[in-house]
């Protein structure tokens, strides 16, 4: 069994999925191994997902950036040993937004120079807006999983929301542009939620465990969702 790369952009539904795929036993650890930035050493802070967006509301309802302590090594090797199960097949999650560091890790080599033979998966959700309310209310929140304790209570953002829809967008599109010469498997987050079971047995020859987390989704976010269309049509 080739070694797989799960490429998603956040709140796509690629959690869901890898969990089930770590179930298995057989298809490797696809966590984000590559998610801390070489800058910072820190993964995603919360002003990350909206620089660019110049509003000040938006600003205020965010914690200030931690410098951190720049990378200054990165060890594949670790990596490698973290993501592989008994079986020898490797495993990782990718968010498109992390690339940059990734590429400039790779100092021209392919990730099949690292890990040997891939397989590439893209996970990708159909309603953006969704997923960019998802998005919002885990960034201020900071709760990404059922169970996570939410540090703050979210507020609605039209100008957060529409940001974030472009920003997925943007990744989704370059996601696959890059997958297009590696033939991917897509694994479409609407379709996949409903029955995981193909998709996983699919990937690995195994049939898949019962879901192991909640779906996060509530009835704020089906208001927020409706509320957005309904002044984003207004502003159209």
């Amino acid at each position: 069994m080739s070694g797989l790369i799960v490429c998603a952009t956040q709140r796509s539904g690629s959690t869901l999925l890898c969990e089930l795929l770590k179930a298995t036993g057989v298809a490797g650890v696809p966590n984000e191994w590559f998610q801390h930035f070489k800058d910072t050493g820190l993964a995603d802070q919360p002003r990350q997902y909206l620089a660019g967006l110049d509003d000040p509301y938006v600003r205020s309802l965010l914690p200030p950036l931690d410098p951190g302590t720049p990378e200054s090594d990165f060890d594949f090797e670790k990596v490698r040993e973290a993501g592989t199960t008994p079986n020898g097949v490797f495993a990782a999650k990718i968010m498109w937004s992390h690339t940059d560091d990734l590429w400039a890790r790779l100092r021209g080599r392919t990730l099949e120079d690292v890990f040997g033979e891939l397989r590439y998966v893209q996970v990708i959700r159909r309603d953006k807006v969704a997923q960019a309310v998802s998005l919002w209310t885990a960034i201020q929140t900071q709760a990404w999983r059922d169970g996570d304790e939410p540090r703050a209570e979210p507020v609605y953002s039209f100008a957060a929301i529409r940001h974030l829809v472009e920003w997925l967008t943007v990744g989704e599109q370059a996601w696959t542009a890059w997958l297009a010469p590696r033939d991917p498997d897509v694994v479409v987050y609407e379709d996949f939620a409903r029955d995981p079971s193909p998709t996983i047995e699919a990937l690995t020859g195994v049939p898949a465990s019962p879901p192991p987390l909640k779906r996060q989704a509530n009835g704020r976010s089906a208001a927020w969702v409706a509320r957005y269309h309904g002044e984003n049509a207004e502003a159209a």
